[in-house]
């Protein structure tokens, strides 16, 4: 059992703001648990679940300073841990206002917030620009921007990657390239053996493919040096046999033989 209580994740309590993290895909958005994160030990998103809130933190810190100081460090995102970029507020607050992923937000706020349930989808979306405007008042009521990590991968791929940390089952579509799905797993730290054994067979089709064309190619250069083999070691009817199987079945293996051919026209 691994130890999380760490001094990055110790005041964070189920159903407060640190218990969810908001991971933003390739620009897709994906919201969490913290807990969730905990599968994989040393994985990126490990990291994040272990080390982020506190790296977040201190990024915004610096972040709030310099928004004081220039009106276009708004625009530039930290580096946090995982190979994370801490999306800025601004960026995020587009993230949680697109109308195809409100519905995901507004469950995330409900449940940390504790909004209305019967509140309409105009007044979340006015919350949500609220918090992450980045304003920087020093208003006590006022909740802290939730981080966004960003990680420019492919988001696909990425829900199957998440599923399995929430679910302890890696399935895979079967109609994306092996090759590729190979990579990403890579990437998130996960490995192959742990692919259930009913996407396997899809998973490895493309290795089992190259294999078999490089064996038919071994085979077929195989087949041709015995053939020639044949041709340079035998002798009598054996050398003329091979000799007039080219002459009639391959008419451009001789000169004589593209004479017959022209001659049968």
């Amino acid at each position: 059992m691994q130890n999380h209580n760490s001094t990055a994740s110790a005041y964070i309590r189920p159903g407060t703001p640190g218990d969810v993290v908001n991971l933003c895909i390739g620009g897709r958005l994906f919201i969490t648990r913290r807990a969730t994160l905990y599968r994989l030990p040393d994985s990126r998103l490990y990291m994040i679940a272990t080390q982020g809130e506190e790296a977040a933190r201190s990024a915004l810190q610096k972040q709030d300073y310099r928004s004081q100081l220039s009106s276009d460090s708004q625009y530039m995102g930290e580096y946090t841990v995982g190979g994370a970029t801490l999306l800025p507020n601004n960026v995020a607050a587009s993230l949680f206002g697109n109308k195809e992923l409100i519905s995901a937000a507004a469950v995330c706020r409900n449940q940390i917030y504790n909004t209305s349930p019967i509140e309409s989808h105009s007044n979340r979306m006015m919350d949500n620009n609220q918090i992450y405007s980045g304003s920087g008042q020093n208003d006590k009521n006022s909740v802290a921007p939730q981080p966004v990590y960003f990680f420019d991968r492919d988001p696909e791929i990425f829900r199957f990657v998440l599923d399995y940390y929430r679910t302890g089952e890696l399935h895979l579509p079967t109609n994306i390239c092996g090759p590729f799905v190979r990579k990403e797993l890579i990437f998130w730290g996960i490995d192959e053996s742990l692919i259930d054994p009913c996407c396997m067979p899809a998973y490895m089709r493309y290795d089992e493919e190259k294999r078999t064309k490089k064996t038919l190619f071994r085979d077929c250069f195989e087949d041709i040096d015995s053939m020639k083999n044949l041709v340079k070691f035998s002798r009598g009817w054996k050398k003329w046999r091979y000799r007039m199987w080219l002459f009639m079945d391959h008419p451009t293996s001789s000169f004589a033989a593209q004479v017959s051919l022209f001659s049968c026209y």
